[in-house]
């Protein structure tokens, strides 16, 4: 009986707790539309404006580069020019558009002085352009250049790094084997940290006779070839960027290591621990040697056949110290460019004197003569204004502003591509 009444009374309260539960909800039929983003319009990006050069379309440089028009501005080409020249810039004049082809079959514009100089140019890009090395790019030659340690400031580095695409780097034993227990790399590191990612690095002499430029403990050691095998491994691998290397400087018959080592036998074994340690291309380097047949030249070429039998060597540097008072002719240079048989690399060309007529018209000739003979692969100039072994034989002046030369220099090349492609 008492189950029967908790049974009852239980069932009595499950009946009221069911009655307060309220239905669910049921879903609409139509889904409610989920808010959407405001579609926010993108701006318009405003078209350059361009101006057509037989059937070309390039940038208006007025447009795009307002500020190499600027008379104002001293690092305007035009301003440049005329200081270059003695004349006022308003009376540079118009400049005139003119569509060229490169050695490599890419069209291109430049704008030229009514006096025939070639001033801005572009490849079809939203920027002109005015450094010399956007010139030689045309005709497939590298510029490089050398700074001579504690003689350039921020401007002579900055005119470098705008107009050139590699840096020599300064390899001197005397500097960085001073201490026969540890190198030093400031000298080089200098130049390297200077480049960036801006410039190439150009590889200075891995062996140089000159005992001016041995160490000291060097000079009074014997000298194994073992030793100096493991001296040039180790410049080597330091600079693994290097682009190009000098393996030997200056060698001849009865120098510092050929009285040590045996000749060529020091210049072989050099090239030969070159090649093992990079891929790079290794040049044999010398002075006297840009004109054909004389004794200087015969034992030069007499070497690089011995190291080309053994296919150690891919070019020979000629350094082009020109003697103004008796330059080679053009003629001259091409027949001798054309000669060796290699590549050819002018590995520290200047042109020491204050006439700015003559030393324009040597630079002009000797660029004519490398573009002629089509095997001219780079040309280093030795110095920037200062930063010089020779402060007056350069492209630069005292306060590393162009000279007519680098005009000269640029039209050279236009006048090249001219002759090729008349329009």
């Amino acid at each position: 009986m008492k189950s029967l009444t908790f049974i009852c009374v239980l069932f009595a309260l499950l009946l009221s707790a069911c009655g307060s539960i309220q239905p669910a909800p049921t879903m609409s039929a139509t889904a409610t539309s989920l808010p959407t983003n405001t579609h926010i319009p993108t701006a318009t990006a405003t078209p350059i404006p361009m101006i057509d050069v037989n059937g070309i379309q390039v940038p208006d440089p007025k447009v795009t580069n307002p500020d190499l028009f600027d008379l104002k501005n001293s690092e305007s080409p035009i301003v440049q020019f005329a200081n270059a020249f003695g004349i006022k810039p308003e009376e540079v004049g118009n400049l005139t558009p003119k569509l060229l082809t490169s050695v490599d079959r890419k069209q291109f514009v430049v704008l030229i002085s009514s006096s025939g100089y070639p001033l801005l140019i572009t490849d079809k890009e939203s920027h002109w352009k005015s450094a010399l090395k956007d010139f030689t790019h045309t005709v497939n030659i590298i510029v490089g250049v050398y700074l001579e340690p504690g003689k350039d400031d921020y401007l002579t580095d900055q005119v470098a790094k705008n107009n050139f695409d590699d840096i020599v780097l300064p390899i001197f034993w005397h500097n960085i084997f001073a201490n026969e227990n540890y190198a030093n790399w400031s000298l080089p590191d200098s130049r390297v940290s200077l480049a960036e990612s801006e410039m190439g690095q150009f590889g200075g002499t891995l062996i140089w006779q000159n005992t001016d430029f041995l160490p000291e403990w060097f000079k009074n050691s014997k000298v194994t070839e073992e030793q100096v095998r493991s001296m040039i491994k180790s410049i080597i691998q330091k600079y693994p960027d290097v682009k190009v290397w000098l393996p030997v400087n200056e060698p001849y018959p009865t120098d510092f290591f050929a009285s040590r080592l045996g000749y060529p036998n020091y210049v072989i074994m050099a090239f030969d621990e070159a090649r093992k340690d990079t891929n790079a291309p290794l040049v044999l380097n010398d002075f006297d040697i840009e004109k054909t047949g004389t004794q200087k030249y015969n034992q030069t070429k007499t070497l690089v056949e011995t190291l080309k039998s053994q296919n150690l060597i891919d070019g020979i540097g000629i350094q082009m110290h020109i003697d103004p008072n008796n330059p080679p002719s053009k003629e001259a240079l091409v027949e001798n460019f054309k000669s060796w048989g290699i590549d050819v690399y002018l590995t520290e060309l200047d042109v020491p004197t204050d006439n700015g007529q003559l030393k324009a018209k040597i630079f002009s000739d000797v660029f004519s003569a490398a573009m002629e003979a089509g095997v001219v692969k780079q040309i280093n100039i030795w110095g920037v204004g200062n930063a010089a072994w020779k402060q007056n034989g350069n492209l630069f002046n005292a306060s590393a502003q162009p000279t007519i030369a680098l005009f000269e220099v640029e039209k050279a090349v236009v006048d090249y591509l001219s002759a090729l492609s008349p329009q």
